[in-house]
């Protein structure tokens, strides 16, 4: 018998087109179309963790047209975002039951960025919630999460689409990408060019993606 290939879902970065992700995961199990692994930057890593978890599509799509985001941010006085993201990371957890990531239906890579040292970190071990709230800390708007020695930020600020972290794990990668036209910066564009890259993303963010608010 010829083996199952293993299919990976590598699910992007860009919040305003979370719902079409979602019609893509419609596409796939309406052909019975099995996700054995996905990865996930920003809102990828949103979407990524709750189908992980054994959220169906048309579950995630309510969830998604019911959230009221207003409700979920915690502005604060903005020296280093303007959104604390507390509100947001309980949220999830409450969304996503499972605690960890050795607990999901599904195993899950998630993406985020340590701007102390430019570099990528790839979770895929313990708590899920926290470590989506970094993966979607936009640089600017959300303040970034400190933990254990790192300053952690948005994941598709250097990997909007982490095919990367599936490649040597499955057979077969669906990339999901829906981006605005903002180019990955690399680990030391991304350092060097922090003020032009908060500009951009900053105004993406507030005309792109808060009128869904």
């Amino acid at each position: 018998m010829k083996k199952k290939p293993k299919i990976g879902l590598a699910i992007g970065s860009g919040a305003a087109y979370g719902l079409s992700t979602i019609g893509v995961l419609k596409v796939l199990e309406e052909n019975e179309i099995p996700v054995d692994m996905i990865s996930g930057s920003s809102i990828g890593a949103v979407i990524g963790a709750l189908y992980a978890s054994g959220m169906k599509s048309f579950k995630l799509e309510d969830e998604l047209l019911t959230m009221r985001w207003r409700e979920l941010l915690d502005f604060v006085i903005p020296e280093k975002g303007l959104v604390a993201g507390n509100k947001v990371e309980n949220y999830l957890r409450d969304l996503i039951k499972y605690k960890t990531f050795e607990e999901l239906k599904i195993p899950l890579y998630i993406i985020a960025v340590d701007v102390n040292k430019g570099r990528q970190i790839v979770f895929n071990k313990g708590d899920v919630a926290s470590a989506v709230r970094a993966s979607m800390s936009i640089p600017g708007v959300f303040t970034p999460v400190e933990m254990e020695g790192m300053t952690l930020v948005d994941g598709g600020v250097i990997n909007p689409v982490p095919t990367d972290v599936l490649k040597k794990r499955c057979d077969v990668i669906i990339a999901i990408d829906f981006r605005v036209d903002i180019k990955p910066l690399s680990y030391v564009t991304a350092k060097r060019e922090k003020s032009r890259f908060l500009k951009a993303v900053q105004q993406d963010f507030i005309e792109s993606e808060l009128k869904y608010v």
